[in-house]
């Protein structure tokens, strides 16, 4: 159905061409000159009743072709809404989460996220044991499990684990006893063999730790008996054992010179052994026996006997006048070659238990002069003192000594 105002266009339109065509003509109304009169005759143009409803049709009449127009229904229904760009930009702190706010650029409008480990945020439950990489690491402390900061084995073995045992360390552990780390361990308990001479242990019970006992080289009468001890060496001008090696006696006071010194058991002859072994120093010598040396145990004869106050030094012999150029003192008199012996109380003695002369030059029981003695003797405990003579060999028994005291 075409509308009611189109169909009033196309009569208007019918109409304004009809009128144009009656007036025909050149120029602008009315014509003029010789102009040939060109105007058509035509029908007159009848009204045309536009009634509701009716179609227009074109006047046969008219003699003008018209195109006829078909209506074309062109309307669509369309969604005319379109969002409307306001003009305001997005931005943190407007209230609203919009554009590419998230929790993590813009908390403000967005809201807090949720706490998880490497958020770069130390937040909710999370620590520095359970999420380090937000919170750090966790100081140090004994029992966290990580041997850190200034914990060692010594400080904290429960992170650090054991400390290698060494001697110092305060703990006896690993290979260290008593006797490699003492310092830890405690004192071994002494034991024969243990390489320390301790406890109770002496040269006579444990020579092994203590090492041998010094020999008493005196107490051994005889040449033959006093070689057999390597330690000892007899000297044969004073007929005595003495303390000394190849080289001579350790003390060579002792024996003069080193005359008649000797080790070796083949150099020693029966006149140096004759008479060893008695316990009565004035038994007589036997019979063709050669006997010698301050140690013979026969022979020997009272001299005399002083008293003295013990522990006062007394000096006595038999020099004489005799060796006056040589001696550190003359009293009484000798001639020959005596030997003399002090005994302390009133009865004689051995050479071993004799009071022997201090170690003093010039002094000695033997040829201290010459061929004559002086002793220096300390007064012992009784306060009373026996001297005894004897010449040095029976093969030579002529002699005198008249002991004399200082």
């Amino acid at each position: 159905m075409v509308s009611r105002r189109y169909r009033w266009g196309v009569v208007l339109c019918w109409a304004s061409l009809a009128a144009c065509s009656a007036r025909g003509g050149t120029g602008g109304g009315g014509g003029g000159g010789n102009r040939e009169d060109t105007s058509v005759e035509t029908d007159a143009v009848s009204p045309i009743d536009l009634g509701p409803g009716d179609d227009v049709q074109p006047a046969s009449d008219l003699g003008v072709a018209v195109d006829t127009f078909q209506p074309v229904d062109t309307f669509q229904p369309v969604d005319t809404f379109q969002p409307v760009d306001t003009g305001v930009a997005t931005r943190c702190g407007d209230g609203s989460c919009n554009g590419a706010e998230t929790c993590m650029s813009c908390a403000q409008d967005c809201g807090q996220c949720a706490a998880r480990c490497g958020d770069g945020s130390c937040n909710g439950a999370e620590t520095c044991m359970s999420c380090a990489q937000d919170c750090g690491q966790c100081a140090a402390r004994c029992g966290d499990g990580s041997c850190n900061g200034t914990e060692t084995c010594m400080s904290c073995a429960q992170d650090c684990g054991q400390c290698a045992a060494r001697c110092g360390d305060g703990s006896c552990n690993g290979t260290e006893t008593c006797m490699s780390c003492s310092q830890d361990c405690g004192q071994c308990a002494a034991r024969c063999g243990d390489g320390s001479c301790n406890g109770t242990e002496t040269c006579m019970s444990c020579s092994q730790d203590c090492g041998p006992c010094a020999v008493n080289c005196a107490s051994l009468s005889g040449c033959s008996t006093c070689v057999a001890d390597t330690r000892c060496g007899w000297c044969s001008s004073v007929g005595q054992c003495m303390p000394g090696n190849s080289s001579g006696a350790t003390d060579p006071l002792a024996c003069p010179f080193g005359i008649g010194w000797t080790r070796s058991a083949s150099a020693c002859s029966s006149t140096m052994d004759a008479g060893s072994g008695g316990t009565n120093p004035t038994t007589p010598c036997a019979s063709g026996a050669t006997s010698e040396g301050l140690n013979a145990t026969c022979g020997w004869s009272l001299a005399t006997s002083y008293t003295c106050s013990p522990g006062t030094a007394v000096v006595l012999g038999c020099t004489g006048t005799a060796d006056a150029g040589s001696c550190v003192a003359r009293v009484g008199t000798c001639s020959g070659d005596p030997m003399i012996r002090v005994c302390a109380g009133s009865t004689a003695c051995t050479f071993e238990q004799r009071i022997p002369s201090q170690n003093v030059t010039g002094y000695n029981e033997d040829d201290a002069c010459g061929r004559c003695p002086l002793l220096r003797i300390t007064c012992p405990s009784a306060g009373a003192i026996s001297v005894y003579r004897r010449a040095f060999s029976t093969s030579s028994p002529a002699f005198t000594c008249a002991v004399g005291r200082i």
